[in-house]
């Protein structure tokens, strides 16, 4: 029963998460007639679309500190998914010590997605986060081939085969 409860938190969680990303598309396009609209020297027209951009963008900051704190928590709790969706938000951020430690701990529990992009990465020469090594990589293409998710598997089997010619 405990489970149940956590998949609707979860579930109402997501929904929350995506009706705020559709708030703010139907204000963006608003905002965005309201700026095609105005006259050219409507002063205060365009002061009155700059505080509606200004009041956007602190509101729209306001979620994504919620939206990252709710992601953390997931991902503290090892919800292996949100450990990863955490690793891509830090790396887009530049904060990639924290992409790294998120991208490793949600591909040593399995997750097939971190784990393709954690085999990418070591097999990258200009990843930003991990230093390249062909064996790692291998490893980690590996790993991914195993999955059930079919198109991470074959993506897998596909680089894993390219990267034993090139070794």
């Amino acid at each position: 029963m405990e489970d149940i409860d956590e998949k609707k938190v979860e579930a109402s969680n997501d929904a929350k998460n995506a009706n705020g990303i559709l708030k703010y598309s139907d204000e963006i396009i608003s905002i965005a007639k309201e700026l095609v609209n105005r006259k050219d020297n409507d002063l205060e027209k365009s002061n009155e679309i700059d505080e509606k951009l200004r009041d956007l963008n602190i509101r729209m900051k306001k979620d994504c500190i919620d939206l990252e704190s709710d992601m953390k928590i997931r991902a503290k709790n090892g919800d292996f998914e949100q450990q990863f969706h955490l690793a891509i938000h830090y790396y887009t951020m530049q904060k990639y010590e924290e992409s790294k430690k998120w991208l490793l701990t949600s591909a040593e529990n399995g997750y097939p997605e971190a784990m393709l992009y954690l085999a990418y990465a070591y097999n990258s020469s200009d990843d930003k986060i991990f230093e390249q090594d062909k064996e790692k990589a291998i490893e980690w293409f590996e790993k991914s081939s195993k999955s059930d998710d079919k198109k991470i598997a074959e993506c897998a089997l596909e680089e894993l085969k390219n990267l034993k010619e090139e070794v």
